[in-house]
C-alpha cells in the first residue's frame, strides 16, 4: 500500500469514528470524486477503490454499504440492464457498481448498488413507486441507515424525496 493509500484509509477511519459510526451499520453514501482528488500519489480509480475498501473495512462483515447508481433509463426511454447500464451519478458510484461482490437492484430510474451483509435484501428491492414504503428508500428507513454525504452537500441526498412522499 502506498503512503497516499495509507493516509486515505486512516482519514476515512478517523472520520467515520468521529461521526460515531460503528461496525455493522448500514450507510447510504452520496459521493463526489473530489474527495479522493485531495490525496496525491495514485490514480483516481485506485484512490476510489481505496476509499471504498476503507469504508467496507470499517463497517465490517455485518455492515452494509449502499450507493446510488441511478441511470434514469426509464425516463429516457432507454433499456435498463442492472448488470451493464452505467451509473450516471458519479465516478465513485460507477466504480462501486463494477466491483466484485457488489450487487444492484433492478430499478430503471433509482437503482442502487450494495455490498455487505444485507446486499441481497437491497438488490431484491423492486417497487412500483420510486419513493414509496416498499422502495429502496423505504428499506433504508426500515434498516435505520445513515445518510452520508462524502464531498457533497445534503441537498444531493435523494432520500429527502422519500420523506416528502
Amino acid at each position: 500500500m502506498t503512503p497516499a493509500e495509507t493516509q486515505l484509509r486512516q482519514a476515512v477511519h478517523d472520520c467515520l469514528t468521529k461521526l460515531k459510526f460503528s461496525q455493522g451499520d448500514t450507510l447510504f453514501l452520496h459521493s463526489d470524486a473530489i474527495v479522493v482528488a485531495q490525496f496525491p500519489g495514485a490514480e483516481t480509480a485506485t484512490k476510489i477503490h481505496c476509499l471504498l475498501d476503507a469504508i467496507e473495512e470499517f463497517l465490517g462483515p455485518e455492515g452494509t454499504l449502499v450507493l446510488p447508481t441511478f441511470s434514469y433509463s426509464f425516463t429516457r426511454n432507454e433499456a435498463f440492464d442492472r448488470l451493464n447500464t452505467p451509473s450516471t451519478v458519479g465516478m465513485i458510484t460507477e466504480v462501486f457498481r463494477s466491483r466484485p461482490g457488489v450487487v444492484r437492484n433492478s430499478d430503471p430510474i433509482f437503482s442502487i448498488a450494495a455490498a455487505g451483509s444485507s446486499k441481497v435484501e437491497f438488490s431484491q428491492t423492486n417497487s412500483r413507486e420510486c419513493f414509496g414504503t416498499e422502495s429502496i428508500f423505504g428499506l433504508l428507513h426500515r434498516k435505520n441507515a445513515s445518510l452520508v454525504g462524502c464531498g457533497c452537500s445534503f441537498d444531493r441526498t435523494t432520500f429527502v424525496h422519500y420523506v416528502e412522499k
